[in-house]
């Protein structure tokens, strides 16, 4: 069985990692962006070890050029593991490996993720700051948040209005695994823009545009 679940803190983790124990089912624990929470809950991985089948990679937490990554797994699990990276990832790159341990070893990359977390949590709140009249919806250390928007504005409007301007926001339905899911919100991401100061830009414009109403467009017969 396949059960698709977002953990939001720890008692949930735990009764997830129970019901794994319970019924012998398989968790595989996707923990690339894990790194930006410093005070986070324990992986499903330490809950229920014999359970969880854990990946995480340097690929988003360092540079996406630097596809390095990690697999912890049950004992009976490591050889399939083992056969699946050798088939699908023939000889990468030595290079790549060794920036990797140097940037760990000499403390570069715990730098960077110190950064990092500072910077994606200085955005969130400039996001909250200046769409404080709207609802917003998402995590102090995520990249993305989404966006609610009046009902007056339908979201493909609302993100072909807002690309006018020079700003690029998604329909949250874009990433909605059923029909109807989404409706209504669009998708921000806070890590796009180069600065801080391109972020206010964009987040003005998006604010300009929450005041006001859809333009009228002709029909087409």
């Amino acid at each position: 069985h396949r059960i698709w679940y977002k953990p939001w803190g720890q008692v949930s983790r735990r009764a997830l990692a129970r019901v794994a124990e319970r019924h012998d089912l398989l968790i595989i624990e996707d923990d690339v962006y894990g790194y930006l929470i410093e005070d986070r809950p324990p992986t499903l991985a330490a809950l229920a070890p014999e359970h969880t089948v854990y990946v995480t990679s340097v690929s988003k937490a360092l540079a996406p050029g630097l596809r390095v990554g990690w697999t912890a797994a049950p004992a009976a699990h490591i050889a399939r593991l083992v056969e699946a990276q050798r088939v699908t990832a023939v000889c990468p790159p030595a290079l790549t490996g060794e920036v990797v341990r140097r940037w760990i070893e000499d403390g570069s990359a715990d730098a960077y993720i110190q950064w990092l977390r500072a910077e994606t949590r200085a955005r969130y709140e400039m996001a909250r700051e200046y769409l404080a009249d709207w609802s917003l919806h998402g995590h102090p250390a995520s990249f993305h948040l989404q966006l609610e928007l009046p009902p007056t504005w339908p979201s493909d409007t609302f993100a072909s209005a807002a690309r006018e301007r020079g700003v690029g926001v998604l329909p949250a339905s874009a990433f909605a695994t059923e029909p109807g899911n989404g409706a209504g919100t669009v998708r921000l991401s806070l890590s796009k823009p180069p600065s801080r100061a391109a972020l206010a830009r964009g987040l003005s414009v998006l604010r300009e545009l929450l005041g006001t109403l859809p333009a009228q467009r002709p029909a087409i017969i």
